[in-house]
């Protein structure tokens, strides 16, 4: 892959992370419990049936669960970004612990900070 499309998806994947964590900070008064977390997951599902949308009180309503989805796509999207020759974020930085929903926040929050200085830096040597 050339390195314009290497920036081209790493934007992409960045920008996916920040939304996922801009979204999961307002979700984030959540209790942890797993049991919470089913149950909002069923509270998300009968709206968005009944509904057949997903709104930021939907999201509100079932925050225990759906605080974790955006953190985990936020997850998902460093992960990605660790395979990548443009080397924005370590692979071994993603495997570090949190003991509660805020600090994994702070710790995606911190890598994406990261990954976004390293992004500018190879934007900048591209050009």
């Amino acid at each position: 892959m050339n390195s314009n499309a290497e920036l081209h998806q790493a934007a992409q994947e960045l920008t996916g992370v920040a939304f996922s964590l801009w979204r999961a900070v307002f979700l984030s008064d959540t209790t942890g419990e797993f049991g919470d977390q089913l149950a909002d997951l069923n509270k998300l599902l009968v709206s968005l049936i009944s509904d057949n949308s997903v709104l930021y009180q939907t999201d509100k309503n079932a925050r225990n669960w759906s605080f974790r989805y955006y953190l985990d796509n936020a997850d998902h999207r460093l992960r990605a970004l660790s395979r990548s020759r443009l080397g924005l974020v370590n692979a071994a930085d993603l495997e570090l612990g949190a003991d509660t929903d805020k600090d994994a926040w702070l710790q995606a929050q911190a890598l994406l900070d990261k990954a976004i200085s390293r992004f500018q830096a190879a934007v900048a040597a591209a050009h």
